[in-house]
């Protein structure tokens, strides 16, 4: 009570965007007044896993305090991975870490619920193993975006709509699709410069991804044209424009992105035409 300065942390701050309209409003306004005079002895530090931007809320935030999205590399994920399994009383496999933090695209809150899952599941079996994760994580056992990328490399428009259904009714948001996308677009573009029979290991060096992930990378970028890749990552920054800065119908938009991406013409269908 005497220090000379005082740390507010609250935590789960995405909630207020789950709240009544009513509540909703007075938290933003309260919150507001306080941060146009905020007290100057006082660090108020609010936690999220993740934020819609196109919420009130986010850009209260955005125009008024400091935004910080944590993100690391898949390397650094991994070595998280395993700290946070020590520090729940558990010890997790070097590539059980990797394929966590892998297909949690290395987002550390998620990363932490899962592995109090894991924990849970491993008690008294030993260390935390792959298989482990393959059979706990709701992710390492359907969807993978890299499925979906096999479907996007074959073009069968069918099979990846009927993919992205299953993905939305499980809960995923768009939002995290598209930018799941976008780093696997990413790693295409990088793995299209390494010879189309570059190991698994020799291209985890160079892709910062598990060996079986960068092989089937380097697999899956040379069987795609590069202007169709980068036609690829044009749509996706469209599409994640639209969701943060319109108010669209995200399954409709969803599945326009899908009918882009597998577009026979490298360029894709224009958003204008």
């Amino acid at each position: 009570m005497m220090a000379p300065r005082q740390v507010i942390v609250v935590e789960g701050a995405e909630s207020f965007e789950k709240l009544g309209e009513k509540s909703r409003d007075d938290i933003l306004k309260a919150l507001g007044e306080y941060l146009d005079s905020p007290a100057p002895f006082t660090v108020l530090l609010l936690e999220a896993s993740a934020l819609d931007g196109r919420q009130r809320f986010y850009k209260l935030l955005q125009e008024k305090a400091l935004v910080v999205e944590l993100s690391i590399g898949a390397e650094s994920a991994a070595s998280l991975a395993m700290q946070m399994a020590k520090e729940l009383g558990a010890e997790i496999d070097r590539e059980a870490a990797t394929l966590l933090a892998d297909i949690l695209n290395g987002a550390p809150a998620r990363i932490r619920i899962e592995l109090e899952k894991l924990t849970t599941y491993a008690q008294g079996l030993g260390r935390i193993t792959a298989a482990d994760v393959e059979t706990l994580v709701v992710a390492a056992r359907k969807n993978t975006v890299w499925q979906l990328g096999e479907m996007l490399a074959n073009r069968n428009r069918a099979a990846a709509l009927a993919f992205l259904d299953n993905l939305l009714r499980e809960g995923e948001q768009p939002a995290g699709i598209v930018g799941a996308l976008a780093w696997m677009y990413r790693k295409l573009i990088e793995a299209r410069h390494l010879p189309p029979h570059t190991s698994g290991f020799q291209a985890a060096r160079q892709l910062g991804m598990r060996p079986d992930a960068a092989e089937n990378a380097v697999r899956q970028a040379h069987r795609i044209p590069k202007a169709q890749l980068l036609a690829g990552l044009v749509a996706l920054a469209e599409a994640d424009s639209q969701l943060k800065s319109s108010n669209p119908d995200p399954r409709a938009m969803m599945e326009f992105l899908i009918a882009r991406l597998t577009s026979p013409d490298a360029r894709l269908t224009s958003r204008a035409s």
